[in-house]
């Protein structure tokens, strides 16, 4: 029996082998090619254990309802992003929990354009499909097998960089995840200089968990000083995030660093889109430098649709999810961090010299654990009560708008948490605003 929590608003994830296993594996995919019709997808895993079992299971699905698979094997997320363009395929799934913690596996459910498949665009409709095993599967589909993915991924990503004259040094933290696959080949194909901190891969994670917060990150903080690198990098488990760390180990958030390529890229008259988390000061930022801010709903399944909608250049969110025209508009850790190191190789200044440019603001983040089941209802609740009392916008969640800041409080779209993001240009306002945060969550939880 298919447990509905698993289904969540961006992709599928529960813990292996109790709530995600190779029998609902092959449900969802009978789901999914009877929900998308496609004739010929992609499918890739990562390193946790379940995930080759788990993507045996959907290519058996898919095969017997008459679709075609190119099986791109152990591979980072955006790679098989790349894939799904680059060959012109009508989907594919990618077997992965992402950053979750290493007893979780999932599976991300993607159509043409590599556009995920979440809540609002599909995934209700497969989820019901699969419980109720309302399947058509005719014909019998074809597995391919093409193992030069990774090759081919590097030889593009190095004709989109040219670096500068200056050498850098970076640190890499790879998480003991499928980075660890990629990013040393490319960075060594770069000529950067470089030390790789989690190298070996273990679906343990036992340097930390594959999710690359400030407090996973210490490790890669004292590197980067040690070593007097220029750059730290942290990946999420799955590579669709890249974190920084500047030269005097400070961790930057994902707003500083779109604006940073705000300033790299000739951004006039282009539209750059960040999500609502996103600090305050990004659209005067992009307005000075005479591009177009656009606020959208945190997520891929949100941001890409609506980069492609806008034709965007660039964007970016506070999570370090960042989006790229020039690669398809899709969100690739891997892709930002070789723009991030072209642009320190063209200027002079540290990277903890030119975010010091960047205009101030302190955010606070906290996460509330919930029942998934009641995480929707907690926010309509708070919604109801704060329209009355302040201006607010209900994009995502609920943001409540002050005089020198603001508070998101949203439901997390990947796990049963409700995340706080405080932001403000005082940081005096982060304590009280945190008070109010606690008074209204503490009424419902």
């Amino acid at each position: 029996m298919i447990k509905e929590s698993i289904f969540g608003g961006y992709d599928i994830r529960g813990i292996y082998p109790n709530e995600i296993n190779e029998k609902i594996a092959e449900k969802i995919a009978k789901a999914y090619a009877k929900f998308l019709k496609p004739k010929k997808v992609g499918i890739g895993r990562d390193i946790r254990n379940g995930s080759e079992e788990i993507k045996n299971s959907l290519i058996k699905g898919l095969n017997e309802c008459g679709v075609d698979v190119i099986d791109f094997g152990i591979l980072p997320t955006p790679l098989l992003y790349y894939a799904i363009i680059k060959f012109k395929l009508d989907g594919g799934l990618m077997v992965t929990a992402s950053h979750n913690p290493p007893e979780y596996n999932g599976i991300k459910l993607l159509g043409k354009n590599a556009l995920m498949i979440g809540r609002g665009y599909g995934l209700e409709k497969i989820k019901e499909i699969a419980l109720k095993e309302n399947f058509e599967c005719k014909g019998n589909g074809k597995l391919e097998v093409y193992q030069r993915i990774i090759e081919d991924y590097i030889e593009d990503v190095l004709r989109k960089i040219s670096l500068g004259n200056r050498k850098i040094k970076v640190v890499v933290d790879n998480c003991n995840s499928v980075a660890n696959l990629v990013v040393p080949k490319l960075l060594e194909k770069l000529n950067v200089e470089f030390y790789v901190l989690n190298e070996k891969i273990d679906p343990s994670f036992p340097g930390h968990l594959p999710e690359p917060t400030e407090e996973n990150l210490k490790e890669l903080q004292k590197k980067v000083i040690e070593l007097n690198a220029d750059l730290g990098i942290a990946y999420d488990g799955d590579c669709d995030r890249a974190v920084f760390v500047d030269n005097k180990g400070n961790v930057l958030n994902g707003s500083q660093v779109l604006a940073l390529f705000c300033e790299f890229y000739d951004i006039a008259n282009e539209k750059i889109i960040y999500d609502v988390t996103s600090s305050s000061f990004l659209e005067k930022w992009i307005k000075e430098r005479n591009g177009i801010p656009i606020e959208e709903k945190v997520g891929t399944v949100n941001i890409k649709r609506r980069m492609i909608k806008e034709n965007a250049l660039l964007a970016g969110e506070i999570s370090s999810h960042f989006y790229f025209r020039e690669i398809g508009f899709i969100d690739d850790g891997i892709y930002a961090s070789s723009k991030m190191i072209e642009l320190l190789s063209k200027l002079k200044e540290s990277l903890n010299e030119i975010v010091k440019k960047l205009p101030k603001t302190y955010v606070k983040k906290m996460n509330v654990e919930v029942e998934n089941e009641r995480k929707y209802e907690i926010i309509e609740k708070i919604k109801k009560e704060v329209e009355r009392k302040y201006r607010i916008s209900t994009l995502d969640g609920v943001k409540i708008y002050f005089e020198n800041g603001w508070i998101v409080i949203r439901p997390s779209n990947t796990q049963p948490l409700i995340r706080i993001v405080i932001d403000s240009n005082k940081k005096e306002e982060i304590e009280k605003m945190k008070k109010l945060v606690n008074d209204l969550i503490g009424k419902y939880i």
